[in-house]
């Protein structure tokens, strides 16, 4: 397990959680019992070129750190210090196998009596998505199949008197929902009524003791859309600027002014380089967006997590500006 003490947690994407600890204490048996979920019960469902299906979830270091501070970090009655999280970080770094692990976490583990655990996302094929994996790592674990019965049909996992629930983007249809942990999956893409649907199913978490909201999305391109109002915020959080102790801001990527071309860079936005995210594949979309200016948005938004203010491009910026030296 990550090292960490009651008094030096562990920094994550740049953010010192040592920060406002005042009235908050690390709880190692907490953050055991929900590092050891991972590996210990849960199983891969799918088949990677780094994992195979059937086979224990091993963390990497981030996504230890995270667990760590997520559940381990509580005030003096034992509750969790952190009630949101943000995760942004590029595709292929294993962030939707996590998310479902963390959902189930909370439905089976969290001791949370009539947990209402939500799997959400804009659209219902992307939750379904989510709750997919969430399924699938029920079905293969004899411990957790055994304590809880999967609906596929209504997108409903129970266990006792808990449930996990696939969950779209019909927020009129959400009202009055009383969840223990949300995982709200590709954020960026929630733009039409993304703000309605994050803010009721977060105020749906008001009653609980310690819920969870969390989410977990790769940079966008709409910078009026919630998703990049909770990355600014993240930020902020992150560097200082707001103190804000039940917020942990977890962002990876690279910053407007690095060379997108630099594999260093890579290594710093993707903490799955060589893991799930294989550095040979990289290389080749880099290439790819290098040679094929359209391509170079997406790659720079969705490997490298950089907010673009378009979907595509159509020309580079250096070949803009020699047009323009151009000019009489």
């Amino acid at each position: 397990m990550v090292a960490a003490t009651a008094t030096e947690l562990p920094t994550l994407a740049g953010f010192d959680p040592n920060r406002l600890m005042d009235g908050y204490r690390f709880d190692l048996e907490k953050a055991k019992r929900a590092v050891s979920f991972f590996p210990n019960v849960l199983s891969h469902v799918k088949n990677s070129r780094f994992t195979r299906a059937n086979t224990p979830f091993v963390l990497q270091e981030w996504q230890e750190i995270l667990l760590l501070l997520l559940f381990g970090v509580v005030d003096d009655e034992g509750l969790r210090r952190f009630r949101t999280a943000y995760i942004e970080i590029p595709r292929k770094n294993g962030k939707t196998t996590l998310s479902a692990g963390i959902a189930l976490l909370g439905l089976f583990s969290d001791r949370e009596a009539g947990a209402e655990v939500y799997c959400a996302a804009s659209t219902r094929d992307q939750a379904g998505l989510l709750f997919e994996i969430t399924a699938g790592m029920v079905q293969k674990s004899e411990l957790l199949s055994k304590e809880s019965t999967v609906k596929k049909s209504v997108k409903r996992i129970v266990y006792r008197d808990s449930y996990l629930r696939a969950v779209a983007s019909d927020s009129h249809a959400l009202h009055g929902l009383n969840s223990h942990v949300v995982v709200a999956d590709e954020v960026h893409a929630w733009t039409q009524g993304g703000h309605e649907l994050w803010d009721v199913l977060a105020t749906g978490c008001a009653s609980r003791a310690q819920p969870i909201m969390l989410g977990i999305t790769t940079a966008g391109f709409d910078q009026q859309s919630k998703c990049y109002e909770l990355h600014e915020y993240a930020k902020k959080v992150r560097d200082g600027h707001i103190d804000d102790a039940s917020f942990l801001p977890v962002v990876y990527g690279a910053e407007p002014d690095e060379d997108w071309k630099d594999p260093a860079i890579w290594k710093k936005a993707n903490p799955n380089l060589g893991v799930s995210l294989p550095i040979e594949y990289l290389q080749q979309v880099c290439d790819q967006a290098g040679n094929n200016p359209s391509f170079q948005n997406a790659f720079r938004r969705l490997h490298l997590n950089q907010w673009t203010s378009q979907r595509t491009r159509w020309l580079t910026m250096e070949a803009w500006d020699a047009c323009e030296e151009g000019q009489p």
